[in-house]
Parts: C-alpha cells; sequence; structure tokens
C-alpha cells in the first residue's frame, strides 16, 4: 500500500478489531462468538485496506460464520458450508503461498467454532490466531498482530482454566 491516508485508515480499523482481545478470555462461548463476529466484520474491512482480498474475504465469512452459530447454533449444518464458502474465496482471491495462511487459519476457525464447544474450540482458535499471526507479521497489521499475541495468550489461559476445572465445555 501505498497511500499513506490508506494505510493510516487501514491501521486505525485495525486497532478498533482489536475488541477481538475481549474474546479469548471468556468462558461463555455466545459472548466468545459474539466478540468475534464484531472484530471479523473489522478485520474485513482492515484487510481490503491493506489489499488483501484474502484475508478480507476470509475475515468476512468468519463474521458470517459467527452470526450463523449465534443465530442457529453449531453442528454440520453451519460447518460445511462455511467451510465450502472459505475455500471458494480462497480460491478466487489467491494471490500466492501467502495467501495460505489466511485460508488455513479461517478453515481451522470455522471448523471447531461450529463443531467443538469449551476447550476444544478455543484449541481451534489457538492454532487459527497462530495461522493468521504468521499472516499479520507478513503483511505489517500492527492491529492485527497485536491481536493475535494477545489471543494466542488468553485462550491459551482460557483452555488451561476450562482443564484444571474439568470442564472440557465451556458454559452456553
Amino acid at each position: 500500500m501505498t497511500d499513506p491516508a490508506a494505510h493510516l485508515a487501514a491501521q486505525a480499523i485495525g486497532a478498533a478489531a482489536a475488541l477481538s482481545l475481549f474474546a479469548g478470555s471468556q468462558l461463555k462461548d455466545r459472548r466468545l462468538l459474539a466478540f468475534s463476529m464484531a472484530s471479523a466484520a473489522l478485520f474485513a474491512c482492515h484487510y481490503a485496506l491493506l489489499a488483501a482480498a484474502t484475508a478480507a474475504l476470509m475475515a468476512a465469512v468468519s463474521a458470517a460464520r459467527y452470526a450463523a452459530r449465534l443465530a442457529f447454533g453449531g453442528g454440520p449444518r453451519t460447518a460445511l458450508p462455511f467451510a465450502a464458502a472459505a475455500l471458494a474465496a480462497a480460491a478466487a482471491s489467491w494471490d500466492g503461498p501467502l495467501s495460505l495462511l489466511p485460508a488455513a487459519g479461517t478453515l481451522a476457525s470455522v471448523l471447531t467454532s461450529t463443531l467443538c464447544r469449551g476447550a476444544a474450540m478455543r484449541a481451534g482458535m489457538l492454532a487459527s490466531a497462530g495461522c493468521w499471526m504468521a499472516f499479520n507479521l507478513a503483511v505489517g497489521s500492527v492491529g492485527g498482530a497485536v491481536v493475535n499475541a494477545a489471543s494466542l495468550c488468553m485462550l491459551s489461559v482460557a483452555v488451561l482454566r476450562l482443564l484444571r476445572r474439568g470442564a472440557t465445555e465451556g458454559a452456553p
């Protein structure tokens, strides 16, 4: 990106998407999903301004998926269509090997956030955050890198807390 104003706008929206910093520490699944949905919508705008088409589409698919999970619950009826949408969007926007990171991160998140609960859902989100962290560092997304670094830490803590309590499933 060469336009300084667009770059600044992209980074500002990425900073606003820090709303997701509150997601990983949530023990109630619905709250975790709501924070994640709002953040994904902001990140779709952020990546579009950074001219990262695959990432922008993956974030938009994620926002829609979180909304569907909140409205209709999880399971194959929401996992499979969104996994297919993510694959189609990744294929349509493919821009080389770097596109693999947001695509893989989104697929990990799609499958675990719709098919899993509690510690297992958060472990899948950890894998997703790792993919996104590498991507954000590569494209210079300050907000994305900060959010993913924090998410990696908070999701790890949440998984450990749930496992220590003997609760492999979070509260609804």
